[in-house]
């Protein structure tokens, strides 16, 4: 036997044992950060301080108590007549508000649609629940937000179920972010294929070949630097990530983990509180344009901001409906229709009272706070979105 030969035997199956180890070892360290950043991981959601509800009753007196002041600063938006959640109308003799839902630790308060009927001055004479025809004692509207506790990271998160999330919305994110998302494992090489036949055809970057799946783990990994390396760890978690997380799972860690612009000093992240900021709205009310607007903002959030740039919003969000059209996510009628809806004007920010940072009653939060802090960890009030 060759002296040659014999290396060969011996080389051969040290480095076949070597790259085993090596692929063992690669998976585990990506099982690892799987399990850190996702199986053990919990978003941070802030903790809010609210004030007590407002009773509405025969007797109450809508010009003292300047209940248009306070319907104002819940987001409510005044109208010539009233639909949605949110939204108030104003005569001499008569107001229409339609209550926003609300939830306090024992209790979940569903809105409705109610008529007060006003004397000469301001003082309620009776309530309508235009619901039923009936009258009703009293009525309240929603408490004011006095304080909102961020982590350091300062992300205004609420979480949201999938089946929370009108399908109009999903649709116009798979539509211009993954249209195959149920159809590949988690990187989609034809994707990138069709995204460079598109971006060649238009001259500038229209679709991006990163899948849901690949944005989310870029997301939550963005503390990472930048590397080729890095791309490559991207790529392998997001296969494996479809192996341990169903399609909707994945979807609802996207959907709330998101970056949708910025509040000053916070970040607005999560379609539910991008849905609130840019429409002072609750997201199962969203139209089918502005969740097109909203699924066109993740490209580039500050770039594409109806508050920033109209012109280039609404191109953003007509390309989405676009997208959706051409996809067979909306009709024709649906798509003319949106098309012609007009973008929003100013932030909302947070539905249940409109002030992230600053403090209301300062003194008063203060001092609840350091109740807060004799009882629970305050990392935790942080972290943890409690509602006091």
């Amino acid at each position: 036997m060759s002296l040659g030969g014999s290396i060969k035997r011996l080389v051969i199956p040290g480095l076949i044992t070597l790259e085993i180890f090596f692929i063992s070892w690669y998976g585990i360290y990506l099982n690892e950060i799987l399990d850190e950043e996702f199986t053990a991981k919990r978003w941070n959601l802030p903790s809010r301080i609210y004030s007590q509800e407002e009773a509405l009753y025969p007797g109450f007196n809508v010009h003292q108590r300047d209940l248009k002041g306070k319907l104002d600063r819940l987001g409510y938006r005044e109208k010539g007549e009233i639909h949605l959640p949110g939204e108030y109308k104003i005569t001499p003799s008569y107001w229409e508000i339609y209550l926003n839902d609300f939830s306090y630790p024992s209790l979940e308060f569903k809105g409705y649609p109610l008529r007060i009927k006003l004397d000469g001055t301001g003082t309620v004479q009776e309530i309508l629940h235009l619901g039923t025809g009936e009258p009703i004692p009293r009525a309240e509207v929603e408490p004011e937000l006095l304080a909102t506790l961020f982590s350091e990271d300062m992300e205004d998160r609420s979480w949201v179920r999938l089946e929370e999330v009108p399908p109009h919305l999903i649709g116009a994110v798979l539509s211009i972010e993954d249209a195959r998302f149920y159809e590949h494992p988690g990187v989609d090489l034809i994707g990138i294929l069709r995204a460079s036949v598109v971006n060649l055809y238009h001259g500038e970057i229209i679709q991006g070949g990163s899948t849901l799946t690949q944005q989310l783990i870029k997301n939550v990994l963005s503390k990472w630097e930048k590397t080729f390396l890095r791309k490559l760890n991207e790529i392998f978690l997001a296969l494996m990530l479809e192996t341990r997380y169903s399609k909707e799972q994945i979807l609802e860690l996207y959907l709330n983990e998101i970056y949708l612009g910025q509040d000053g000093t916070v970040s607005i992240s999560g379609v539910k509180e991008g849905a609130r900021y840019y429409f002072s709205k609750e997201i199962r009310y969203l139209s089918v344009a502005e969740s097109a607007l909203l699924a066109g903002l993740i490209k580039a959030p500050n770039t594409y901001s109806p508050f920033q740039d109209p012109q280039k919003a609404k191109a953003r969000r007509d390309l989405v409906l676009k997208q959706m059209y051409d996809q067979g996510k909306i009709s024709q009628e649906l798509y003319l229709q949106a098309l012609a809806e007009e973008l929003p004007v100013e932030a909302g920010g947070s539905l249940t009272g409109r002030k992230r940072t600053t403090k209301q009653a300062p003194y008063f939060v203060d001092y609840v706070i350091e109740q807060l802090k004799s009882r629970y960890p305050y990392e935790e009030l942080k972290t943890r979105g409690y509602k006091i």
